[in-house]
């Protein structure tokens, strides 16, 4: 995905654009499993699956007034967590 991707309208970027390229680019499947919304509110709860993890689960929470402003981005870190332990021990065993 290009980097533009992940950029504003106005050229700037968040904070969490290392972060979010570092996910995209690993991301296997996604899938929507619920949306919900008003007219100042939006969520989307997803599960996506990655390489290092199969099942990540997460929802995006935005605010809307005539286009999406504040975007809150929620993810379990549980798998990521477990599966960088899982390696750690495993090259730990190899060094061995």
């Amino acid at each position: 995905m290009p980097s533009s991707a992940w950029r504003r309208p106005d050229g700037s970027g968040g904070r969490c654009l290392p972060g979010l390229r570092g996910v995209a680019k690993n991301v296997t499947r996604s899938e929507l499993l619920a949306a919900f919304g008003d007219d100042t509110t939006a969520v989307l709860v997803y599960d996506t699956a990655t390489i290092p993890v199969s099942s990540a689960p997460g929802a995006d929470l935005a605010g809307l007034g005539g286009r999406i402003s504040p975007m809150r981005i929620i993810f379990d870190r549980t798998p990521f967590e477990v599966a960088r332990q899982r390696s750690a021990r495993a090259m730990a065993a190899d060094a061995q």
